[in-house]
C-alpha cells in the first residue's frame, strides 16, 4: 500500500504482519519506507536499523536507510550506509550513485566522479548515472568531459529533460548561446514548469541580444517564483544589453538581496555601475564579488580593469591573478597589455598586446597570407610588407617606426587606409606605398604597424619622434589682415568615429564646446568630419568655417591644419595628425583614458607639442571646458601681446 501512496494504511498492515512474524527483516524494511512516507523519520530509521539487525547483509535496506539519511542532510551517515551495501554487492547501482551524491554534497567532486564512473560501468545504459557523472565532471572544470556525459544521457533517454538542460548549460558556459537556447527549449517541452530551464533560456536569449524575448521568458520565470535570484540577475543582464543601466542595477541589487553570497550578481552590478560612470561604487562591487569567489577570472579581470581606469596600478596584479587561472585567455592578455602600456611599462606591455590577434573583434583585421610574421630579424634581401590596422589615428601614431625598420635593410612596402595614402606615400624608407585593397607585389615577410615596437625591442625610453608632415605645403592663401593676424585661429573636433567601441566615452557634442565661443578674438575652424559635422548648423551663435567639407582625405586635412595656431580635439585621428605635424594641440581625454595617454600627466611622450586636458568624474566635460576656456584666453592674450609694437623708454 505504501507504493500506491497510502503509507498510513501500509503502516497498519505491516504492523500486523510484524506482530505475527517479528523476525522477518523485509517487514521492518518496508515499515521504514512507510514511516518515511509519512515523515516519521526517527521511526523509519529505527525500522531500517531493526531490519539490519535481523539481516546485516540486506543491501536494499542499507540503500533505503541511506536515502532516508540523505533526505535529512546527514550525508556522512548516508555514505556509511551505502558503503555497507557495497561491501556485500560492489556493483549495486543505487549504492554507487548514493556514494557519488554524498561525495558531491560533502564537496569532494573528484571522488564523486569516481563513484559515478563506477555506476556507469555497472549500468552503462542508465541515463541518470551519465547525467550525474557530467555534473561531477563539470564541478571539476572538465567541461568537455561533462558535455560527453550529458550527451550520452540524452542519447540513452531522449525524454530526460534534466540532461537536455545540462547540455544547454555547457553551451551557455562556452558562450554558444544559440545551441543553449535549443537545449533549454527542448527541456521546457519535456518539463513545461521547469523554473531553471526558463531562467537560463532567458539568460541565453539576452546574451544573443534578443532582449524582448529574454524579458518575456524571465517574466514568466519570476511568475513561477518571484524570489528566484538568478532570474533577477538575468533580467538585469537583459536590461543592461538594452542600455538601461539604472534598471539593470535595480535587478542586480534585488538578486543580491535574495542571494547575498552570489558572486556573479556583484560582478554584473559592478559592470553596470562602471558603465554608468560610478567607477568607485563598481570597485566596491567587484571586491565584494571576490569575497565569495576569490579566484573568478571574470571578476578579477573586471576589478583589474576598473582599478587601471582609476589610475591605480594595483589593477595589474588582479589581471595577473586572473591569468594564473586562465592562462590562454586572450582577452586577459590584451587587457594586461593595455594596462602595462598605460603605466609606461612598454617592454612587457607590447608582448601582452600582441594577444589582440586572438580576440574575436580582430578577426576581420587579422591578415591572411602565406608570408610569415616578422619578429625583428635582419631584412637583407627581404621584401617586407608593413600594414595598417585599426583606426587612422593608430596608423599615424605608429608610422614613426617605419624608418627604423628600413634601417635594417630590405625593401619596405607600406599598406595604409585609402584616406592616409596621399599623406604617407612618401614615408621615409618606404619603397612603395599602397592603399588597403590594392593589388600587392610578392613579399617575403609581413608585420602590422602596431607590432613594430615589440619586434624592434623598443621601450618607453626609446620612442622615436613622430613622422614630420610639415613639408606639406598649403595652397596659396590670401594674406591675413592685421585684424585677422591678431586673431587666434583654432581648429575644433568634438566627436570621433561613432562606431568606435569607446566613442560614448570620448566624444562630446558641439554644445558642450559652446563656452569656447565666448572667448573674443578667436576664429574657430571646424575640423569635424562625419555626421557630427552638421551640428554647426544648429548653433548659429557659434560661427566657424568648415574647410573640411571639401577635404577628401587626411592630406587635405593636413593642409588645413598648417594655417592654424591651435587644435582642440577629442581623442581622435586629428589629434595624432596635429601632434605629428608639430602643431600645438590640446587633447580632451575622457575620465577613462585610452592606454596611450596614461594617467594624470598633462604631457605625452608620443607628441611633444600636445597638452592633455583630463576629464574627471566629479566635474565632467563641463568643468574641463572651463579650464580650456581659461587657458585659451591666456594663449589669445599672449599672441596679441606678441604682435603689439614695443615702446621705447626715454
Amino acid at each position: 500500500m505504501n507504493q500506491v501512496g497510502q503509507p498510513k494504511v501500509a503502516i497498519e498492515l505491516i504492523g500486523r504482519a510484524i506482530s505475527i512474524n517479528p523476525s522477518f527483516a523485509p517487514y521492518h524494511n518496508n515499515l521504514g519506507n512507510a514511516f518515511k512516507g509519512t515523515g516519521e523519520i526517527s521511526k523509519g530509521k529505527a525500522s531500517f536499523q531493526r531490519a539490519l539487525s535481523l539481516n546485516p547483509k540486506d543491501v536494499s535496506t542499507y540503500v533505503n536507510l541511506g536515502l532516508l539519511l540523505e533526505s535529512q542532510g546527514d550525508w556522512l551517515e548516508a555514505d556509511k550506509s551505502y558503503q555497507s551495501a557495497l561491501r556485500y554487492e560492489p556493483s549495486l547501482l543505487q549504492a554507487l550513485i548514493g556514494r557519488g551524491n554524498a561525495s558531491t554534497a560533502l564537496g569532494d567532486h573528484l571522488l564523486a566522479s569516481s563513484w559515478y564512473e563506477k555506476a556507469v560501468l555497472s549500468s552503462p545504459d542508465y541515463a541518470p548515472a551519465h547525467n550525474s557523472l557530467g555534473n561531477a565532471q563539470l564541478a571539476c572544470c572538465l567541461k568537455e568531459d561533462a558535455k560527453t556525459s550529458y550527451l550520452r544521457a540524452v542519447e540513452l533517454d531522449p525524454l530526460f529533460g534534466d540532461a537536455h538542460f545540462n547540455v544547454g548549460n555547457i553551451y551557455f558556459l562556452n558562450r554558444q548561446y544559440a545551441f543553449a537556447v535549443e537545449c533549454y527549449e527542448h527541456c521546457i517541452q519535456l518539463k513545461p514548469a521547469d523554473l531553471e530551464a526558463h531562467t537560463y533560456l532567458g539568460g541565453a536569449l539576452a546574451e544573443l541580444g534578443d532582449t524582448n524575448a529574454a524579458i518575456r521568458i524571465l517574466t514568466h520565470a519570476l511568475s513561477i517564483n518571484p524570489l528566484h535570484a538568478r532570474a533577477h540577475l538575468f533580467y538585469g543582464n537583459a536590461l543592461a544589453k538594452r542600455g538601461d543601466q539604472a534598471g539593470s542595477i535595480k535587478r542586480f541589487e534585488t538578486a543580491i538581496r535574495l542571494d547575498p553570497h552570489h558572486s556573479e550578481s556583484y560582478t554584473n552590478l559592478g559592470v553596470a555601475q562602471e558603465t554608468r560612470g560610478d567607477v568607485v561604487l563598481a570597485t566596491e562591487s567587484f571586491r565584494r564579488a571576490l569575497e565569495f569567489k576569490a579566484n573568478d577570472p571574470i571578476t578579477l579581470t573586471n576589478l583589474g580593469c576598473n582599478l587601471i581606469h582609476r589610475g591605480d596600478r594595483e589593477g595589474i596584479s588582479y589581471l595577473e591573478r586572473a591569468l594564473q587561472h586562465d592562462p590562454e585567455a586572450a582577452n586577459l592578455h590584451g587587457a594586461l597589455g593595455e594596462a602595462l602600456l598605460t603605466f609606461g611599462e612598454h617592454a612587457s606591455g607590447w608582448k601582452e598586446f600582441e594577444w589582440r590577434w586572438q580576440l574575436d573583434e580582430f578577426a576581420t583585421q587579422r591578415r591572411s597570407c602565406d608570408a610569415p610574421l616578422w619578429t625583428g630579424e635582419p631584412l637583407t634581401d627581404k621584401i617586407i610588407l608593413l600594414h595598417a590596422e585599426q583606426g587612422f589615428g593608430d596608423t599615424l601614431q605608429f608610422c614613426r617606426y617605419v624608418p627604423l625598420v628600413a634601417e635594417l635593410g630590405g625593401t619596405i612596402l607600406l599598406e595604409v587606409q585609402a584616406g592616409l595614402y596621399r599623406l604617407l606615400e612618401h614615408t621615409p624608407g618606404v619603397t612603395k606605398c599602397f592603399r588597403r585593397g590594392d593589388r600587392l607585389p610578392e613579399f617575403n615577410i609581413h608585420c602590422p604597424l602596431m607590432s613594430l615596437p615589440l619586434m624592434l625591442f623598443l621601450t618607453e625610453s626609446t620612442i622615436p619622434p613622430p613622422l614630420d608632415y610639415r613639408n606639406i605645403q598649403s595652397e596659396a592663401q590670401p594674406e591675413r589682415s592685421n585684424n585677422l593676424a591678431e586673431t587666434l585661429s583654432v581648429g575644433l573636433v568634438w566627436a570621433g568615429n561613432p562606431t568606435h567601441v569607446r566613442d560614448a566615452f570620448r566624444s562630446l557634442s558641439l554644445q558642450e564646446m559652446y563656452p569656447l565661443s565666448h572667448v573674443e578674438h578667436v576664429s574657430f575652424v571646424s575640423l569635424q568630419m562625419g555626421p557630427a559635422s552638421s551640428a554647426t548648423n544648429d548653433i548659429a551663435s557659434f560661427p566657424m568655417t568648415q574647410p573640411c567639407m571639401s577635404a577628401i582625405d587626411f592630406y587635405d586635412t593636413a593642409k588645413i591644419l598648417e594655417d592654424l595656431d591651435l587644435v582642440i580635439t577629442v581623442d581622435t585621428a586629428v589629434a595624432h595628425l596635429a601632434g605629428s605635424m608639430g602643431k600645438l594641440v590640446w587633447i580632451l581625454v575622457p575620465e577613462i583614458p585610452d592606454w596611450r595617454w596614461g594617467h594624470r600627466s598633462e604631457t605625452t611622450l608620443w607628441y611633444p607639442t600636445a597638452k592633455l586636458f583630463r576629464c574627471s568624474s566629479t566635474g565632467g566635460w563641463r568643468e574641463l571646458m572651463k579650464k580650456v576656456v581659461s587657458e585659451l584666453t591666456i594663449l589669445r592674450d599672449a599672441k596679441r601681446h606678441s604682435l603689439q609694437p614695443s615702446r621705447r623708454i626715454g
